[in-house]
């Protein structure tokens, strides 16, 4: 199986590519310098693939709530995606957020139940992003799901972010 990661340098895309592999898959994973998604020339050098596992977006700490990059990802993933399946591609796993669900909902769980109601730029971003792909399977004949990501810590994390930040200032004596 080929599968063709975006965003396989960043946070997520890292572990799932070493996942990936580990399982025996083919793995493509452009890095961002090689390859910007956002440009609609850079998409036509994609390879073709089995599967897509989309990771790319906008991620800069602090700038990706509201980020105007937000909107231009919505049209690049679906263009990234009827690419793909123009190739042959039969399954698309996108890389959605829990920001997609609506937050002011006291005493119900957070499950694939709960509505989905944005209160960010970048929610709304990927949710949108998330209906046009629904609308391509549908019309394509093609598997997609999405895998809403819930505050994702660990490894390679950007030193930047909360716990990363607190360790680091932990380690070298600085006030937290």
């Amino acid at each position: 199986m080929r599968v063709l990661v975006t965003g396989g340098g960043g946070f997520l895309g890292r572990q799932a590519v070493a996942a990936l592999k580990m399982l025996g898959a083919e793995v493509v994973a452009p890095r961002h310098a090689e390859l910007d998604l956002l440009d609609p020339a850079a998409r036509l050098r994609l390879p073709g693939a089995d599967v897509l596992l989309h990771a790319a977006w906008v991620t800069r700490h602090g700038a990706y709530w509201t980020s105007p990059e937000n909107l231009a990802w919505i049209g690049a993933t679906l263009d990234l995606a009827r690419r793909f399946v123009a190739r042959g591609g039969r399954r698309i796993v996108f890389v959605g957020t829990c920001a997609e669900y609506g937050w002011a909902l006291p005493g119900r769980a957070w499950d694939e139940r709960r509505p989905c109601r944005p209160h960010t730029p970048y929610g709304a971003a990927k949710l949108l992003a998330w209906t046009a792909l629904q609308e391509l399977a549908v019309r394509r004949g093609v598997e997609v799901a999405n895998a809403r990501v819930f505050w994702p810590v660990g490894r390679h994390e950007a030193a930047e972010r909360l716990l990363p930040s607190l360790i680091a200032a932990a380690l070298t004596g600085r006030p937290v």
